[in-house]
């Protein structure tokens, strides 16, 4: 500042500068914020790979290695049963009720049917789910308990 209180022209002429230098630095921000990505998973050779502009241009998609685990035919006793154990990495799977028989998932840790636990009801030859609860996906435990007699799951998960 001058002696006088004013502002010397060349601090302003700066303060001018990074405001325009602040403003190009939002929009590239927002820019590179607003580009929507998609996640795929593959068992295939390569590894994680980025397609850039997929499948328009401002879209991504990131391609993750991964194999997928599970179970064509999980026998579900009426004592029980752990279908899958918590997994922090999960990103998606499914559970099929293909037995004859109806079957109560529960998320529980230690993968145990518990009072007061989440249950999720799979009606006989074919209720499902997909380890979703609203927008979140589920990472924990799951164990299913049949109803009146043994049934069976097919379980996916990635």
């Amino acid at each position: 500042m001058s002696a006088n209180g004013a502002a010397h022209p060349e601090v302003v002429a700066y303060g001018v500068e990074l405001g325009k230098q602040t403003e190009l630095l939002q929009a590239l921000l927002g820019k590179e914020r607003t580009d929507v990505l998609e996640v795929a998973v593959a068992d295939s050779l390569h590894r994680e790979m980025v397609l850039e502009r997929f499948p328009v241009a401002g879209a991504k998609r990131v391609i993750a290695n991964r194999t997928t685990t599970g179970n064509d035919n999980l026998l579900v006793p009426t004592t029980g049963v752990e279908v899958v154990g918590a997994n922090s990495a999960r990103l998606g799977g499914s559970i099929v009720n293909s037995g004859a028989n109806n079957v109560i998932l529960y998320l529980a840790r230690g993968g145990l049917a518990a009072p007061g636990a989440g249950a999720i009801w799979l009606v006989a030859n074919g209720g499902s789910w997909d380890f979703r609860l609203g927008n979140l996906l589920w990472c924990g435990s799951v164990s299913a308990v049949a109803q009146v007699a043994a049934s069976s799951l097919t379980v996916a998960e990635v």
